[in-house]
């Protein structure tokens, strides 16, 4: 049995999951787990301080003990408040600020780790480029530090410091995990790298659902999207089919960053915004759509995304639409997705998507969705955390 101490960039008590997350989990089944969830700054607190998150963060913040919350058999740890930083440019006070919030994160987790007598542990790292050195500031022996990448940065405010943040994470780890194949080539020249994909929770999605009434009313013909509605999605491209298209219905289901989304497609008739949704509630609504769709730009940071959303509709058997944002992902899977290459083939994805009658094509979906659980995934991590 292993201690496997997680840096995550994820926080969890959200209503959603993520690979950190479902990752963590599969490994608890036979090791001691603790993930160490990103850290509020003070902005974030103060302003949170309205709802039951902030106040879980202030707890956290002036309690002597280290907070640790359970979900699903995970131990997590909410640290004390930092300092926001990413304001600020390079140099002296950024260099200060980030030294002081490391030591501050550092301190409540050598607490938990002194009281549980984790002496050695496993380090993971998993894309919190914000704490690039905290095993520098760490107790205990580090049996092995790993780099988990988990997408692109390419957002501008992650981008002000979160490259050479990433850059110094890598050069601190041991070896690097990626979860796409082109993130992984990114890392081969810098550490020993390795790509260990995305996977699902395939009994949570493929059991027996029933439809949301208040969904399956919009429209006769529904086409789903679930997930955060925000920069990556190709809007022009949706509003182009759905103006061809009166007679199909767009439902958008998810958190939505309004600076992204254009005011024609919220003013559409048959396009609505359905607002955000629990992991447990996600798979009735997949169910209630006649097709799920992964709309995202054909560009280049897309060859590194490797959503969740994908095998999660597959696991439901739901015909899948998707623009070949990745085409190391998407094409060798071509007979399971109805793939649009370009903006005038998503009209002829989403109808024969539409027309599906296959069944056998239905279960090669779920099929190869059973083939890629967490719990695999799981097991091909340990791997590289044992060699």
């Amino acid at each position: 049995m292993k201690n496997i101490l997680i840096l995550s960039l994820s926080r969890h008590d959200d209503v959603n999951t993520s690979a950190t997350f479902e990752l963590a989990r599969e490994f608890s089944g036979s090791n001691r787990v603790l993930i160490v969830e990103h850290p509020y700054t003070w902005t974030e607190l103060l302003r949170g301080l309205t709802g039951k998150k902030g106040w879980i963060r202030l707890i956290a913040t002036l309690s002597s003990r280290p907070l640790i919350r359970f979900k699903s058999r995970v131990r997590v740890m909410v640290p004390p408040a930092v300092f926001p930083t990413n304001f600020l440019s390079f140099g002296t006070w950024y260099g200060r600020l980030s030294r002081r919030n490391h030591r501050a994160v550092a301190k409540c987790v050598n607490s938990w780790l002194l009281k549980e007598k984790w002496k050695h542990y496993y380090y993971i790292n998993s894309y919190n480029y914000h704490f690039p050195d905290l095993n520098k500031y760490m107790a205990g022996q580090c049996l092995k530090h790993v780099y988990h990448c988990v997408d692109p940065i390419v957002k501008p405010y992650t981008v002000k410091h979160g490259i050479r943040n990433q850059e110094r994470a890598v050069e601190n780890a041991d070896l690097v995990i990626s979860t796409a194949p082109q993130l992984q080539h990114k890392w081969n020249s810098v550490k020993p790298s390795f790509t260990v994909l995305n996977g699902v929770n395939h009994h949570h999605f493929n059991s027996p659902r029933k439809c949301v009434p208040a969904v399956r009313s919009l429209g006769k013909k529904l086409i789903g999207y679930f997930g955060a509605i925000e920069r990556r999605i190709n809007y022009e491209m949706l509003i182009a089919t759905f103006k061809t298209n009166p007679d199909w219905t767009l439902v958008m289901a998810g958190p939505v960053q309004d600076e992204y989304v254009p005011a024609e497609i919220r003013e559409m008739p048959n396009v609505h915004f359905i607002g955000k949704y629990t992991y447990d509630e996600l798979p009735s609504l997949i169910y209630s759509v006649d097709v799920a769709m992964i709309p995202f730009k054909i560009e280049e940071a897309a060859g590194c995304i490797y959503p969740l959303k994908l095998y999660e509709y597959m696991s439901t058997g739901k015909p899948v639409v998707s623009t070949l944002f990745n085409s190391d992902l998407l094409i060798p899977i071509a007979d399971k997705v109805h793939i649009a290459k370009s903006a005038d083939k998503l009209n002829v994805a989403i109808e024969n998507a539409l027309n599906e009658k296959d069944n056998e094509k239905q279960l090669r979906r779920k099929s190869f969705a059973a083939m890629n659980t967490w719990e695999h995934r799981a097991k091909i991590f340990l791997n590289y955390l044992n060699k």
